[in-house]
This record gives structure tokens, sequence and C-alpha cells, in this order.
């Protein structure tokens, strides 16, 4: 819940007891209505700052969590070549494979964006093994390199 909503909602409270303290009533009935209000105040103005708490830390730790997922692209960047090697495609197979298990850590961020880019090289890399050499080279390449784009893009770099 948003701050101007608890502000609104306290001024609204303070407007009732306003009217209340206008009535010609005896004191002591008047008393026992605004005790009464002024505990409804308490109570809601205590439970509507910790949902307000509760939104905020939320959206910090998604904030959070999308820092450090950043951090880890940029330690995998670091880690890996500059370039996929067409001569190494394990290397390159590896670096796919660690592109994809830093979106499964995270896949309740990225959840389409997971499930796209492992199909795409999961099907790459069946085909990769069906194919020849050179094909598969070749691929694994195209695979290598697409990983380091992607990670760059999560590194924001």
């Amino acid at each position: 819940m948003k701050l101007f909503n608890i502000f609104s909602i306290l001024g609204s409270l303070a407007s009732i007891i306003g009217l209340v303290l206008t009535f010609q009533t005896d004191n002591n009935k008047r008393n026992k209505i605004l005790y009464g209000i002024i505990a409804i105040l308490a109570v809601s103005t205590s439970i509507l700052s910790y949902q307000y708490k509760i939104s905020v830390d939320a959206q910090l730790d998604l904030e959070n969590r999308k820092v450090q997922i950043r951090k880890n692209a940029s330690a995998l960047l670091e880690s890996y070549p500059s370039f996929a090697n067409q001569y190494k495609p394990g290397q390159n197979e590896g670096m796919v494979n660690g592109l994809l298990i830093l979106l499964e850590e995270n896949k309740d961020l990225y959840p389409d964006t997971y499930n796209q880019y492992r199909t795409n090289v999961m099907k790459k890399i069946v085909r990769a093994d069906i194919i020849n050499e050179y094909e598969k080279r070749d691929l694994m390449e195209e695979a290598g390199n697409s990983a380091l784009q992607f990670l760059k893009a999560l590194a924001k770099k």
C-alpha cells in the first residue's frame, strides 16, 4: 500500500474525530467515542504500516536479486574467454551451460527467458551431437557467442 493511502486514511480519521468533538453530548459519552476511534486509528495505522513495510521489503528484495544476478553474470563473463573459439567446442558448451545454470537459478524472475533459452540451446546441443564434427564446431561456436552476448545483456555491459 502506498504511503499516500496511509496519510489519506489518517486524514479521514482525524476528520471524524473533529466531527465527534463538535457533538453536544456529555463528556463521558464523547470520550468513549473518541477512545474507540483512537483505538481503531492505532490498530489500522499499525496494520497499514506493516503492509507498507512488507511491500517495500519485497521490492527491495527483488532489486537486490537483480543486482546479484548482474554481479553473477559479470563474474561469469570475466571467467570466460572474450570470444567463442571454433576449435574448442567443449569450452563453448561449458559457456552455454554456465549461462543456463544462472538462468535456472533465477527462473522465477525470468521464466519466459529461461524457457526460451533452454529450448534453443538444447536444440543446438542435440543437433550438434548428430552432425559431423565441422558443423558441430560451428554450431557450438554460435551457441557460445550467443551465451556471451546474453551474459553481456544480463550484466548490462
